[in-house]
């Protein structure tokens, strides 16, 4: 594909040569009036309101508390699974401030749509400390990728071969993009994305001017790596790449064009390779995938289609995606304002592609932007396919560059075409000056309205967050996870022995692992060892302050909870086995279930409720101590049966095992009744009496029974010692000689 001479894009006429002639000049006058429209618009969007920008700031505040990748199993976000550049240079600005204000400004709206007034804590927009400072200095740095975008841009038309004038122009149409504009404003990896979608796109158009070199193929390979490193759609620039390559190989001209694009094409793979290997081996190890694509449909299934597109409707997707190159908001009257400008300039541009390709006057290289987009979409095609919400270009990051280089290549078309060259510039003025003007007015006519001021959240209503700090030293292991998406990273019964009636104080950490798609109730109840429920708790979680619906990934609360249990009567304690699990709010009530496993709920822990009658005392009382800690202080013989009566000395850490070997008068072996004790020794209080029933069968004349306590993990028995201090024998008690 040959290329074009610059001469064709020139006008020469007086206002054309000024430009030419101070090109740096209006290049600044450009960014500087983009950096003044970012910061404002800056301004009219609500702190955490930009795309997923509470999702994105939680990600960044993550690496920079960390200094690692996050885990995707406990993310902090639905958007963790994101490649890590952004985030890695963002968590480098924030580093240093104390952010732990975070539950302070940020608190989710329940009645909130998507991207609309999520946050509700009603934060002080221009507190310079905490929470807020970092966000405000990563807005800042989402603006300054902007501003290295529109630079990029300017670099990318002239590679292309298109005069100063109109690369300028080109540079302006992206520059005053209220969408490109709103998306520098706002903390995300969008912008990280376009901005090196743009550097890779001024690579690929170099590369093409020239004959194939190693040094730039590989540059070309690590621009692609870079794009690839701040979102997985930057593999798209794969397809550009590869079209850059060809069109090198072809200035040779010679017949080894094949062998020229896999020679280089292997560098660079190479380059792509260097930059992005490591995540992808990593990813691999820890996931099973490159591009841990599990966890990536874990994280966001709330956005999930409920069966992918087919080939028809994928494409009929496809004419709606052009109008989110400017739209930021359809639904406001204003909206048409842009809407009528951005197809004005669109009709302009499509009237010199027609006049150039009738003309045949189009520059061939200019092939590289539709390429690019065509990248960007392959790229995201799955994604699309599967998820709904991604109709955008947002997510396509080589779309804004390349369309405003198109848009000026077409424009510049016709203004060559005009016989009164000055009218030519009229139109290129016309369009810069409108774009200007009505991103000058979208901060306040498009921005501002989509976020009318709300009641900030009561105090007494906000629920807070486990800190950082709190979180980093949870166990490692979690209780239980849950299938809804919540697991109970811990658990803690604060008291577990209890008088009959009185509530079981319980702290439940809830971590949110996946999107809670539902409204769901938590239910915790205590069961006996027959079975019998003795206390029952079923209510929304957080005392009802935030359901379960609003829940975001990475979110982690702890909560205190009151069991109650039942006022029963009974001589023995009884011992109850907690267990939690969650249902639906809504009929049928389904139950969520445990991840890998058939339970459908979690065991916490056990609890002892008191006796509320007093024993009688044995009728032959025994001397004998075990552990220092256990007292056998007598037994009961009846029908067969050996009841013993033991006594808590002390606490006791481990729950102990009794053998009760019977032996006849000569010693000779006569049964055995091994087992655990009734009530866990764990759960004794200091003093209690406890009974322990043992079937021995009925004893022969002179028989006797040896009695001792043991751990059953390692069989080691406890000292048994009379009240003198002696030690009876193998430290077993003999009864009933």
């Amino acid at each position: 594909m040959a290329s074009v001479s610059i001469k064709r894009f020139r006008i020469p006429s007086p206002q054309a040569i000024t430009t030419a002639k101070q090109p740096r000049l209006w290049l600044i006058l450009i960014v500087m009036a983009f950096v003044v429209l970012s910061i404002t618009t800056s301004t009219q969007l609500p702190l955490y309101e930009g795309f997923d920008e509470a999702a994105h700031y939680r990600v960044v505040d993550d690496y920079a508390r960390h200094a690692a990748l996050p885990d995707l199993a406990r993310a902090p976000s639905h958007e963790a699974h994101q490649p890590p550049l952004y985030y890695a240079i963002g968590a480098l600005l924030i580093a240093p401030i104390d952010r732990s204000d975070f539950d302070t400004v940020f608190q989710i709206n329940p009645n909130s749509a998507v991207n609309v007034r999520q946050n509700i804590a009603a934060p002080e927009p221009w507190r310079l400390s905490g929470t807020t400072l970092a966000l405000r200095i990563l807005r800042l740095f989402s603006c300054l990728l902007g501003a290295l975008t529109l630079l990029l841009t300017y670099a990318l038309a002239r590679q292309l071969q298109l005069s100063a004038p109109y690369s300028l122009l080109a540079t302006a149409f992206l520059a005053f993009n209220p969408k490109f504009i709103e998306l520098s404003a706002a903390v995300s990896n969008d912008i990280a994305a376009i901005c090196a979608a743009t550097a890779c796109l001024v690579v690929c158009a170099r590369v093409m001017r020239q004959r194939p070199q190693a040094r730039w193929t590989f540059v070309l390979g690590i621009s692609v790596g870079l794009a690839a490193l701040c979102k997985n759609s930057g593999l798209g620039l794969g397809l550009p790449a590869l079209f850059a390559l060809v069109i090198s190989a072809t200035q040779l001209h010679h017949r080894r064009v094949m062998h020229d694009v896999i020679a280089y094409g292997a560098i660079t793979a190479l380059g792509v390779l260097l930059v992005m290997g490591w995540l992808w081996a990593v990813q691999w190890v820890h996931y099973g995938s490159p591009l841990a694509w599990e966890q990536v449909n874990q994280l966001n299934r709330f956005t999930l289609r409920a069966s992918p597109l087919d080939v028809g409707q994928f494409i009929a997707m496809l004419p709606g995606i052009l109008p989110t190159l400017w739209r930021i908001n359809p639904a406001l009257p204003m909206q048409a304002v842009g809407d009528v400008l951005a197809i004005s300039v669109l009709l302009v541009a499509a009237t010199g592609w027609v006049i150039g390709i009738i003309r045949r006057s189009l520059p061939g290289a200019v092939v590289l932007l539709p390429v690019a987009i065509l990248g960007s979409l392959i790229a995201l095609a799955p994604w699309m396919r599967l998820y709904g919400g991604t109709e955008d270009t947002r997510l396509l990051p080589t779309t804004f560059p390349g369309m405003a280089v198109l848009f000026a290549i077409g424009v510049a078309m016709v203004a060559t075409r005009t016989r009164a060259h000055s009218a030519g510039m009229w139109i290129a003025g016309l369009s810069a000056g409108l774009s200007l003007v009505w991103a000058c007015i979208a901060p306040f006519a498009l921005v501002a309205p989509t976020f009318p001021a709300s009641t900030a959240l009561p105090t007494a209503a906000r629920v807070q967050q486990l800190s950082a700090a709190a979180r980093d030293h949870l166990p490692k292991v979690a209780v239980a996870q849950f299938e809804n998406g919540i697991e109970l990273a811990q658990a803690v019964v604060q008291t577990d022995r209890l008088n009959p009636g009185e509530p079981v104080p319980l702290i439940l950490t809830w971590r949110v692992t996946r999107p809670v798609m539902l409204d769901y109730l938590l239910t915790i109840e205590a069961f006996d060892t027959q079975g019998h429920s003795l206390g029952k708790l079923d209510a929304r979680p957080l005392a009802a302050r935030r359901w379960t619906v609003v829940w975001q990934v990475g979110d982690v609360y702890s909560e205190a909870v009151s069991l109650p249990t039942s006022a029963i009567t009974s001589e023995v304690p009884v011992v109850a086995t907690l267990f939690v699990g969650w249902h639906e709010a809504d009929p049928p009530h389904t139950i969520s279930g445990i991840v890998g496993s058939t339970a459908l709920s979690a065991p916490l822990g056990r609890i002892k409720l008191r006796a509320t009658q007093p024993l009688p005392p044995p009728q032959s009382p025994v001397d004998a101590v075990y552990g220092g800690a256990i007292a056998l202080d007598g037994y009961d013989v009846q029908s067969g049966t050996m009841t013993l009566h033991w006594r808590a000395l002390k606490a006791v850490t481990l729950d102990y095992q009794v053998f009760v070997h019977v032996v006849n008068a000569d010693n000779t072996p006569a049964g055995q009744a091994d087992g655990p004790l009734p009530i866990p020794a764990t759960l004794w209080d200091i003093g209690e009496m406890i009974i322990d029933p043992h079937a021995i069968g009925e004893l022969q004349t002179g028989a006797s029974a040896l009695v001792g306590v043991y751990d059953l993990k390692t069989n080691a028995r406890l000292p048994a010692l009379r009240a003198d201090g002696s030690r009876w024998q193998d430290d077993s008690a003999i009864l009933g000689r």
